[in-house]
């Protein structure tokens, strides 16, 4: 770990970052082929990288595992794109013994979320993120709620945990899913200076017309070429950015809600790009459900097709 980590004046979260999701073989090893052609398949379209995520099966892994795919997104980007390792974890231990292995593998960026049964808006969080911050990684963390917290008897103010984290080494930025929330309020009114995050694909919009930037695009990875287009149009800025985006929307409640990274995954292997195989606690949706994202996704090609075409 460096003793002095750099000062970055730079807003390092910047940029549009597709989530990854992790083929399978039916005996239930990494399926490494499909991995690199998705991976490439998103870096052609112009999307960085975040990979380790719940909805990608990133739980799933073991650590050589993780080390091998982060390796892996690493030496595919050669630069062109960002590679953002999200340490989602039980303790600090486990947070730092990941914020390491992407440091060693090459990540740009960690996205450092409480541990499991740790508040955001409280003080264990920011030991957890001063902790994983000597890494010497830039990171983005979740923002610390607005409500404040009892902690260990005391109240702990989300504002001043806002401020102090702001001044760790390496902090690149706050991951929210709204800006117009209490939360995203209050810290913009605090410290106007700081970057913000969407992780909210419904959301990726707004974000763009209010000059942030969305991060962890959940269509992206299905649909790179469409979705990369929409962000190129600014949205709702455009008739054809128009049509994109209401063309995109109907996947969300299947990409962003529960078992997402199911109905991804069975979207790619539907495209054969994939194998449909999931670790558990993943579990494939009902065979209903399967068809009616089909018949969703199906549609959402045709009228993306239509909106592409729109000028």
């Amino acid at each position: 770990m460096p003793k002095h980590p750099p000062i970055f004046t730079a807003p390092l979260g910047e940029g549009r970052y597709s989530l990854v999701t992790v083929p399978f073989e039916e005996d239930g090893g990494l399926d490494l082929f499909a991995f690199e052609r998705l991976l490439e398949e998103q870096i052609s379209a112009g999307w960085s990288i975040a990979f380790g995520f719940p909805e990608g099966e990133g739980l799933c892994l073991s650590r050589r595992e993780y080390r091998l795919l982060l390796e892996d997104c690493v030496q595919m980007a050669q630069g062109r794109v960002k590679v953002l390792a999200g340490c989602f974890s039980g303790s600090t231990a486990e947070a730092l013994e990941l914020g390491v292995i992407g440091a060693e593998a090459g990540a740009d960026l960690l996205f450092l979320p409480p541990p499991f049964g740790v508040g955001r808006a409280s003080g264990g969080y920011f030991a957890h993120l001063k902790a994983v911050s000597e890494v010497g990684v830039p990171f983005l963390c979740s923002l610390p709620q607005q409500s404040k917290a009892r902690t260990a008897g005391a109240f702990v103010d989300p504002l001043l945990l806002c401020e102090e984290t702001a001044r760790l080494p390496c902090f690149a930025g706050f991951l929210t899913g709204e800006l117009d929330s209490a939360e995203g309020g209050a810290c913009l009114a605090c410290r106007p200076d700081l970057s913000l995050y969407l992780k909210n694909d419904a959301l990726l919009y707004p974000a763009l017309g209010m000059g942030f930037s969305g991060v962890l695009s959940f269509c992206a990875c299905l649909l790179p070429r469409q979705t990369a287009l929409l962000v190129l149009e600014g949205g709702k800025r455009s008739q054809k950015g128009a049509a994109l985006q209401r063309a995109l929307l109907p996947l969300c409640p299947y990409l962003c809600g529960e078992g997402g990274g199911a109905f991804l995954k069975w979207g790619l292997h539907k495209d054969g790009r994939l194998s449909p195989h999931l670790r558990l606690p993943q579990v494939l949706p009902e065979q209903r459900r399967l068809c009616a994202f089909e018949r969703t996704l199906l549609q959402v090609r045709r009228a993306a097709q239509l909106g592409i075409r729109t000028e």
